[in-house]
């Protein structure tokens, strides 16, 4: 069994006076809010990333949500805009709903989905969202760190299915690699590997913050 241990940044940064606006009028546009603006997204078409393939009527209907969502927002609506956030993503994966998603998810106390959305939102750089944000989102990702945690956790008997916490992550296949990494919430976890006749079972010490725990399950039957 390893227990790997890795740091953690802590830049203290709050974001938490960050906004969302309604969507701007076309041609309109404020560098300081998180609204993807006509003028910043039509303009270069497809040579934007993030824009790349992107119908103008998927657009649209992106921003729609997106303009509903940061309604829910403002009001302290977090589920509400969470979810028009999720619906406008299917239309448009733009950087600024990722980062009003994640705005969304820290009140909701999720840290590792709020971890996913800003890295999605910062992914591209600072062009799509404006510096301001660009810099909030990387501090608060260092903040939030602070509250997950790894664990790497592997099984090489095949047919056994291997769990975290209750949740399915992968069945022993030949051939396959057979490990997972996942990011967790620090403290402490139940690992298991499971099939007909075998049992393991590991109750991980608690995991700080920046911390890996990794482990290989091993499988026997009770005679073995």
């Amino acid at each position: 069994m390893i227990r790997a241990v890795g740091i953690a940044l802590g830049l203290v940064l709050s974001i938490g006076s960050v906004r969302a606006q309604p969507a701007p009028e076309p041609g309109a546009g404020d560098a300081n809010n998180t609204t993807p603006n006509t003028g910043n997204l039509q303009s270069g078409g497809d040579e934007r990333p993030w824009a790349k393939g992107v119908s103008k009527e998927r657009q649209d209907t992106a921003l729609r949500l997106f303009s509903d969502g940061n309604k829910h927002l403002n009001n302290s609506l977090f589920p509400l805009a969470l979810e028009k956030y999720k619906e406008a993503l299917k239309s448009w994966e733009h950087p600024a709903i990722y980062y009003n998603m994640a705005l969304a998810l820290r009140t909701l106390d999720q840290p590792i989905e709020l971890e996913a959305a800003m890295m999605k939102a910062i992914e591209f750089g600072p062009a799509p969202i404006d510096n301001d944000k660009f810099e909030h989102a990387k501090a608060y990702l260092a903040i939030n760190a602070k509250a997950l945690a790894w664990i790497d956790v592997s099984c090489k008997k095949l047919g056994a299915n291997v769990l975290v916490d209750g949740v399915k992550l992968f069945t022993v296949e030949a051939g396959k690699e057979n490990r997972k990494e996942l990011r967790v919430r620090v403290g402490k976890h139940t690992i298991v590997a499971e099939r007909t006749g075998y049992n393991a079972q590991v109750d991980a010490p608690s995991i700080e913050p920046g911390q890996k725990f990794r482990i290989e399950l091993q499988l026997y039957t009770s005679e073995e």
